[in-house]
Formats: structure tokens, C-alpha cells, sequence
């Protein structure tokens, strides 16, 4: 499943309809977790780091924004991306279906206030194991975003 992501990262983002697309449904999906200043928020298959700025604007100058995603590749475009923001974006390299992997327990005891999926939960399989393993490192209250075209 990663090997197609190891080639395309680089570009991925130009590509990707972002844009004309997908843009609306991440900002909505952001908009929906109701995002407050020192919230930590996990974005789960963060890619790129599209949504990672927007995250953080909305938590506040705190280190509270977490990317995770399974591609070496797409997190060294997301770092690139988050370089300079005021808020700390915190990246790991970890598979969400995989709860045994051990940035999860980094994740975990962060106690996430919110969760988000945008386009990557229906690319995970099982699916239903990944949105576990990410419920697991959240506060039992956490509200969660899929945004996803599946």
C-alpha cells in the first residue's frame, strides 16, 4: 500500500485536486470538531500535512497538533510544511491499523481532545481498526471528523 506514495510524495500535493475538490470537505470536517485553544487534535493519515496549518490555527500557540501517517516520504513533505508555524506539529510514523506499533504510545498519552480522518480512513485496511486504534489515544469525550469519498 505505501510504495505508490514513496514515488508520488513529492508532487503529491499537485496532484491531489486539493483545490477543486477536496478543500471544502477538509475545511468542514476541521469546522465540525468545534476546535478550541489548547485542544490537542490528532490527524490521523495526515498525508502531506494539508491539513495540519488549518489545525493548528485553530488550536492556538500550543504543541498540540499530532500528524500521523505510515509514509516516511508524505511526513517529510507534511515537516516541510508545518516548518514555522507558531504552533508545535508533532510528526510520527506509525500505521493506525497497527494499535501494537510504539508511537502509539506517545499518542496515547497525550489524551487527544479531537480526531481526524480527511480522505484516508477508506485507504486503511480494516478500516474499523484503524478509527480504533486512534479512539485509543483520545480522551473518552474526544469528538471526531471523517471527511472521506468512499
Amino acid at each position: 500500500m505505501l510504495e505508490p506514495y514513496r514515488a508520488v510524495a513529492p508532487f503529491y500535493d499537485l496532484v491531489s485536486r486539493e483545490w477543486p475538490v477536496y478543500r471544502a470537505g477538509r475545511v468542514a470536517g476541521i469546522e465540525s470538531l468545534e476546535l478550541r485553544p489548547g485542544d490537542t487534535v490528532l490527524d490521523v493519515g495526515c498525508c502531506t500535512g494539508l491539513s495540519l496549518p488549518l489545525l493548528a490555527e485553530a488550536v492556538g500557540p500550543t504543541e498540540h497538533v499530532i500528524g500521523v501517517d505510515a509514509s516516511p516520504q508524505m511526513l517529510g513533505v507534511a515537516r516541510r510544511r508545518t516548518e514555522g508555524l507558531a504552533t508545535g506539529v508533532t510528526l510520527l510514523c506509525a500505521d493506525a491499523t497497527d494499535h501494537e506499533h510504539s508511537a502509539w504510545g506517545a499518542v496515547e498519552a497525550l489524551d487527544s481532545d479531537a480526531i481526524l480522518f480527511t480522505y484516508s480512513l477508506s485507504l486503511m485496511k480494516p478500516w474499523r481498526r484503524a478509527l480504533q486504534t486512534a479512539r485509543s489515544a483520545a480522551a473518552p469525550q474526544a469528538r471526531i471528523a471523517v471527511v472521506d469519498s468512499s
